[in-house]
This record gives structure tokens, C-alpha cells and sequence, in this order.
């Protein structure tokens, strides 16, 4: 894994060799075409490797896990920083735990990158609602009758409160319908409306499109390839 994680570093080249090129290095660490970079987000994911933000920093990675076990791997490309971490169960709790406690110490290790004042916009109260997955990797059965967790989104000054399920988030307007995390400075989430009229909630968190909200003479359009019971 170091190997590997050295050769990410490197764009793609360890010991002199170039083992991938830069344009598939290009592919790895630049989020694909979507939703969400259309609308100004940074992050998403690209040719098998995902971007997020922590602590103001850019980390590329992904990770995985079956039964019985847990892993993770994310680098800093610029920084010369990267880890891997296994662990031989399959505890969610205890993964996040250990990433928070490792990007925390690297994040204290290398440059802070130079920031510039958040500035805040209030948040458009037009798009509360009730949200929907757009798409899932599994219980596909109970997606399709309707019965995934739905998400409630709530504008309030600039702030923006997110409900999926039993999680809730809380994310600052920064314009254009985009929305960071609290300390953080890169948007992670927008808000999108589609030619359709068709209202999506779209970013780190997953893909969402709006369910249920009635105009003075029409229903709001659901997207064909979602649940039929989603416009009732």
C-alpha cells in the first residue's frame, strides 16, 4: 500500500517508472462530468477514486469493506501526505474514528492552504422539501417501492438543515444555491433546478430530487426513472 500510495502521489509514477499515465492520473483525482460540477462543486467522483473536504483540505481516496473487515486510503496531492488503514472488523464507528484521529495529525504536518474569508448568502427557502434518492447501491427493492429514507431540507438566514432519515447536517449558503460544511471553505453540496423544472439536492451526501411539492395548477415533474409512487 505504500507503493501504491507513493505512486498517487507521483501522478502515477514510482521509482522513475512511469507506472500509469498523467491522463488516467487526470481521471483519478477530476470528479466526472455531473449534476453537481455542472452547478460549481469541486469535489465528486472520478475513475474509481472519490474527493471530499476535511479541514480545508482536498483529500482524493476510497475505500471498502465485506464482512469481516474495513479500509480506507486518501492522499493530498501537492502535500506529499497519504495513509491507508485496515481494520479486521466491520465497525463503521471505528474506521471514522481512526480517519478523523490520521487527517487530523497530517493536516497539522503539512501547509495550511490560505483561505480567504467566507462570505455567506442567505439560503433560498424555495427549495424546502421533501427529497428522495435519485439512485442507491443497495436495498434497490425497497427504493423502488418507496420506502428509502426520504431527506427534509430547511432553509433558515444562511444556513441550510438536513435531515436523512435519522442523520441531520448543517451546511452554510455561500451563493449560487452551494453549500459548505460548517468550518470548511469548499462548497459540497447544490442545489439544481433541471430544464424539467425537476428541483435536485445533489453533492457529497448522494443525489436527491425533490418529491411532493404541489404548484397552484401543477404538480412538480418526477424524473421518469424514478419510483412511479414518488408524485402521489
Amino acid at each position: 500500500m505504500a507503493i501504491f500510495l507513493n505512486t498517487l502521489l507521483h501522478q502515477g509514477k514510482f521509482d522513475e517508472k512511469q507506472i500509469w499515465s498523467t491522463t488516467i492520473h487526470g481521471l483519478l483525482t477530476t470528479p466526472a462530468p455531473s449534476m453537481g460540477t455542472h452547478a460549481g462543486l469541486k469535489v465528486g467522483y472520478g475513475t474509481g477514486v472519490y474527493s471530499r473536504i476535511r479541514r480545508c483540505l482536498v483529500w482524493h481516496g476510497h475505500g471498502g469493506d465485506a464482512d469481516g473487515y474495513r479500509s480506507r486510503y486518501a492522499f493530498l496531492p501537492g502535500y506529499d501526505a497519504a495513509y491507508a488503514v485496515v481494520i479486521n472488523t466491520d465497525n463503521p464507528g471505528a474506521l471514522v474514528r481512526m480517519e478523523r484521529l490520521i487527517e487530523a495529525e497530517l493536516s497539522k504536518a503539512v501547509a495550511k492552504p490560505i483561505v480567504t474569508p467566507l462570505v455567506t448568502t442567505p439560503a433560498n427557502p424555495d427549495f424546502n422539501g421533501t427529497y428522495y434518492p435519485a439512485t442507491v447501491r443497495f436495498s434497490q427493492d425497497a427504493w423502488a417501492a418507496c420506502e428509502s429514507p426520504r431527506t427534509w431540507l430547511r432553509a433558515e438566514k444562511d444556513q441550510l438543515f438536513v435531515r436523512i432519515g435519522d442523520r441531520r447536517h448543517t451546511f452554510t449558503s455561500t451563493g449560487n444555491n452551494q453549500f459548505t460544511r460548517k468550518g470548511e471553505h469548499h462548497a459540497t453540496m447544490a442545489l439544481v433546478k433541471d430544464q424539467q423544472g425537476v428541483l435536485w439536492f445533489v453533492g457529497e451526501l448522494g443525489n436527491f430530487v425533490r418529491i411532493g411539492t404541489r404548484h397552484p395548477n401543477q404538480q412538480s415533474p418526477v424524473p421518469p426513472f424514478l419510483p412511479r409512487c414518488l408524485p402521489e
